[in-house]
């Protein structure tokens, strides 16, 4: 007799959202997952939203409610709910159609496991692409989750006896930060994290979507934290980042008063995170890269005008951020020009790029780096097939960028070798490598010349590793399982672990772990000593070998 599969409750609150909650109901009930149930609690809408949801009838159970807001909204969901795992879902965002079958196998396989959640694409409010979100930890997520809410509030699919132990809401916290409040007490509840490595839904950003709301989320995360902090019970894996933690929400609160104009709580915010010394915000490089990345990636209808006014209102202790003005807004550019290919503007991309150039001529020599972001577009982000976003690319580079159009057949010969890793990128490293293999072994029949471009598959090799779970011990799959014709590239063996481990270090780094950046330091230089003569190799080792450095 065949097990039954589990009912999957599907909790979508919703307010005046008539327009985007059909294409969130679509994306539910296009799910290959078949035992679910969707309830739409609907919290006192006045525009068209009860005629839209009569359209799907017995598919769909639609409750209204006095106005109340989203709390009482998904409270009265899970009420109403009927299943063995829960899911929530903003009635703006939208669900990857495997999206519950992976959550489900992975729940069932590891029954430890209370809360799985998954990588996911940022849309804009038309629904293209943004970026993708991998940075994503699991098992014991604790130490991580107190730094920074990294999961969608569409992403969990949790057991419903966890939800029942911890409570949907806090009775000792406030409840604002609905989101990360849960993942939080459920973190320190013990509650085993997993992650499916592969994207799982949509979460839609809007533009000047934030407004006097900062405020309050502002104060609750705080008060969240200092109550966190002030138990002397708390798990000493919180207790070792602390410093890190204050850091890098007072920066993530500064970057969102500046997006919404408010310049002195920016500034106050900033000051703080700059007072901690904390590595990921006390050097002016990171801290500018980081108000890059939210230039792109947050909420502000205009990147540039957005990293103008933040220049124009850093407190006194940024001054040194200053002098990488240019090269900020020249990596803005950059990222512009090629999501605008993606978005099918291909003059203004263009012009964007030779912006960029014109700001940092260096850019033009940073070849790796361009044909990495280009993979990067043309691989997880581009709705066309790689290739074809790859010549559109290079086919319409603007004269300024005349140096760069050698990197087409490089760019492409890499490429080749991302597409033999797919398959493996996405899910557990062991499980995926038959499928690699296979591939691997068939391929260098079809195309001879495979073997002839060790430097691509390095490349590939660690662009996928990094992704993985054990980075390490994947690459070393990969390694050990290649076929006789691709013998050869068993040279790049202590390059690609070199390469790894290093990446792995400035990523550790970031993250303030110190002991972490120095194991992988030493690991990239015992692969590859002459990484020892690296500026910023000796430079993040010596910070995190002596504290005094930092």
């Amino acid at each position: 007799m065949a097990p039954v599969s589990p009912l999957v409750s599907v909790i979508i609150p919703t307010y005046n959202r008539a327009d985007l909650l059909p294409q969130t109901v679509e994306s539910c009930l296009a799910q290959t997952y078949p035992h679910l149930e969707i309830i739409v609690v609907d919290d006192g809408s006045t525009d068209a939203t009860a005629e839209v949801m009569a359209r799907y009838g017995a598919k769909v159970v639609y409750v209204r409610q006095e106005r109340q807001g989203v709390p009482r909204a998904r409270q009265h969901g899970l009420q109403r709910a009927s299943g063995e795992y829960v899911t929530f879902l903003d009635s703006d965002d939208l669900m990857l159609p495997l999206k519950i079958e992976r959550q489900v196998q992975v729940l069932t396989a590891r029954p430890e496991v209370g809360l799985c959640h998954g990588w996911y694409y940022t849309v804009d409010e038309h629904g293209r692409k943004l970026d993708m979100m991998t940075d994503m930890p699991e098992h014991d997520v604790l130490s991580e989750l107190i730094c920074r809410c990294f999961i969608w509030s569409g992403a969990p699919l949790m057991r419903r006896v966890w939800l029942d132990a911890v409570g949907l809401y806090s009775t000792a916290w406030e409840r604002w930060s609905f989101d990360w409040d849960l993942w939080l007490r459920l973190a320190l509840a013990g509650c085993p994290f997993a992650c499916v490595r592969e994207p799982i839904g949509a979460y839609r950003l809007h533009t000047n979507a934030l407004s006097s709301s900062v405020a309050v989320v502002d104060r609750r995360i705080f008060t969240i934290l200092d109550t966190v902090y002030a138990d002397p019970g708390a798990p000493a894996s919180v207790r070792l980042v602390k410093r890190r933690a204050y850091a890098t929400w007072h920066t993530w609160f500064a970057l969102q008063y500046y997006t919404v104009g408010q310049w002195e709580d920016a500034q106050r915010h900033l000051s703080m995170a700059l007072a901690s010394e904390a590595p990921e915000v006390v050097h002016p490089r990171e801290l500018a890269t980081q108000i890059g990345n939210h230039a792109v990636y947050g909420r502000s209808p205009d990147p540039l005008r957005y990293l103008d006014e933040v220049f124009a209102h850093l407190p006194p202790q940024a001054e040194g951020v200053h002098r990488y003005r240019a090269w900020v807004q020249a990596r803005v550019h950059q990222t512009l020009a090629l999501r605008l290919h993606r978005f099918g503007n291909s003059t203004a991309a263009g012009e964007h790029l030779a912006r960029a150039l014109a700001l940092d001529p260096d850019l033009a020599l940073q070849t790796d780096r361009f044909i990495d972001l280009v993979l990067y577009h043309a691989v997880r982000l581009s709705d066309d097939p790689p290739e074809v976003y790859i010549n559109q690319v290079m086919q319409n580079l603007p004269p300024e960028a005349e140096a760069l159009r050698s990197l087409h057949l490089p760019m492409l010969e890499r490429l080749r070798f991302h597409t033999y890793l797919e398959s493996a990128q996405s899910a557990d490293a062991a499980s995926a490598l038959p499928t690699t293999r296979e591939d691997l072994t068939d391929r260098p029949s079809r195309e001879p010349g495979l073997a002839a471009n060790p430097e691509a598959f390095r490349h590939a090799v660690v662009q996928s590793a990094i992704l993985q779970p054990e980075p390490e011990a994947y690459a070393r799959l990969v390694l050990n399982t290649l076929p006789p014709s691709l013998s050869s590239l068993q040279a790049q063996r202590s390059p690609i672990l070199g390469a790894l481990s290093l990446k792995r270090a400035f990523d550790s780094y970031a993250a303030g772990r110190h002991v972490e950046t120095i194991v992988n330091v030493l690991k990239g230089v015992r692969h590859c000593p002459s990484s020892i003569t690296n500026r910023g190799v000796i430079a993040i080792f010596a910070r995190s070998l002596l504290p005094g450095l930092r």
